[in-house]
C-alpha cells in the first residue's frame, strides 16, 4: 500500500521533482577550416547546418532574436544569416579587405561587427544600413564583441591586448590591459556581468570583473589556441579550441570537459549557444516518458504487492 501511495504521489509531482533534465542548449559552431556552420545537439551529435563555399572562412556566429544564426564570413567580407533550416542570405557585403570578425546582436536587434582589416566597429540594422560606431587607432585587430546589459559593446582588441567598452555613441573606455602578446580573442558575459575572455596566445580562459579585476579561470595545454566563447544556460563557459579541434565546457570553478571532438583541420573558431528547437509536443512526450521511467521501480513494487495479496486470497479460499 505504501508503494502505491508513493507511485501516485510521484506521478502527480511536477517533472522537475521527478528528474532533472539536461538543459535544452544547442551549440552553433563556425568551423573555420571546414567552411561549415554546424550544430552540436544536447546529445552530442553534430549536424551540418550550412556548407559555405571554399575560401569563405566563417569566423564568428551569434544568434538573433528570431533564432537565426548570424555569421561573419572573414575572407568573403560578408555578414550573412543562416536559418536553422539551412537557408543563407547576405545581410551586408563589405568592401574587399574589411575582414569582418566578431559579431553580436544589440538590444534593438542590430548587428554589431568588428571590422578587423580596417580597424572599425560598425553597426548594421535589419535593413542593411551600416553605421561606423568607432575607429580604432593603430593595429588594434578588434576581434570578439558582445553587448552588455547597458547596451554597450565590449570588444576584445587582440592586437592591442586590450578589453575595451565602446558606447553606442562611440566613446571608448579601456577596461583591462593584458600583458603584451596575450591576444584576447573571444569575449562573453556571464550571469554576474563578468567578462569571460579567451586569451588566444596565452592559452588561457580568464574572467574580468566590471571593476577591471582579472582572474584566470582555466589554463589550457599549450597549442590549444582557445578562440570563441559563449555562456550556456547553466552558466558554464563553452569554448571553441581552434587548433586542437575541440568544443569544450569550462565550469566557473575551472573544470574542463570535452563536448565534441571535430575532425582534424576543422578549426572551430566561433561558438554561440542557442535553445533547442524541440517542439512542445516532443517536450510533452519526453516528459511523459520521464515520469513513466521514474515510476517503474514503484510500479514494480506495487505489482509485487498485488500479486502477493492475490496469492494469499486464493490460498485462503482453498483452505476454507
Amino acid at each position: 500500500m505504501t508503494a502505491l501511495v508513493l507511485a501516485v504521489t510521484l506521478l502527480l509531482q511536477p517533472v522537475a521533482h521527478v528528474t532533472a533534465r539536461p538543459a535544452l542548449d544547442e551549440y552553433v559552431v563556425a568551423e573555420y577550416g571546414a567552411h561549415v556552420l554546424s550544430k552540436i545537439t544536447r546529445n552530442g551529435d553534430r549536424v551540418v547546418v550550412y556548407r559555405f563555399e571554399e575560401g569563405t572562412w566563417p569566423r564568428n556566429v551569434a544568434v538573433d532574436h528570431a533564432g537565426n544564426y548570424i555569421i561573419t564570413e572573414l575572407l568573403a567580407d560578408v555578414l550573412s544569416k543562416v536559418t536553422p533550416a539551412g537557408h543563407r542570405s547576405v545581410i551586408y557585403q563589405f568592401p574587399g579587405g574589411t575582414i569582418p570578425d566578431g559579431v553580436a546582436i544589440d538590444h534593438e536587434g542590430n548587428y554589431v561587427v568588428t571590422e578587423s582589416g580596417v580597424n572599425l566597429l560598425s553597426r548594421i540594422n535589419a535593413s542593411g544600413s551600416r553605421t561606423v560606431v568607432y575607429r580604432f587607432s593603430g593595429w588594434t585587430w578588434a576581434a570578439g564583441v558582445v553587448v552588455d546589459s547597458e547596451g554597450d559593446y565590449m570588444v576584445a582588441e587582440s592586437g592591442a591586448d586590450v578589453l575595451s567598452k565602446i558606447t553606442p555613441d562611440g566613446e571608448r573606455i579601456v577596461l583591462y590591459r593584458f600583458a603584451g602578446g596575450t591576444w584576447p580573442l573571444g569575449v562573453a558575459i556571464d550571469r554576474a556581468g563578468n567578462y569571460i575572455v579567451t586569451e588566444y596566445s596565452a592559452h588561457l580562459l580568464s574572467k574580468v570583473s566590471p571593476a577591471g579585476v582579472r582572474t584566470v579561470v582555466h589554463r589550457f595545454v599549450a597549442g590549444t589556441w582557445p578562440a570563441g566563447v559563449a555562456i550556456d544556460s547553466a552558466g558554464n563557459y563553452v569554448v571553441a579550441e581552434l587548433l586542437v579541434n575541440v568544443l569544450s565546457k569550462i565550469t566557473p570553478a575551472g573544470d574542463r570537459t570535452v563536448m565534441y571532438n571535430f575532425a582534424a583541420g576543422t578549426s572551430p573558431a566561433g561558438v554561440a549557444v542557442a535553445p533547442s528547437h524541440e517542439t512542445n509536443a516532443a517536450v510533452g512526450l519526453r516528459t511523459a516518458a520521464e515520469r513513466f521511467y521514474a515510476l517503474m521501480p514503484y510500479l514494480a513494487l506495487v505489482g509485487f504487492v498485488v500479486t502477493a495479496i492475490a496469492v494469499y486470497v486464493i490460498r485462503s479460499g482453498r483452505r476454507s
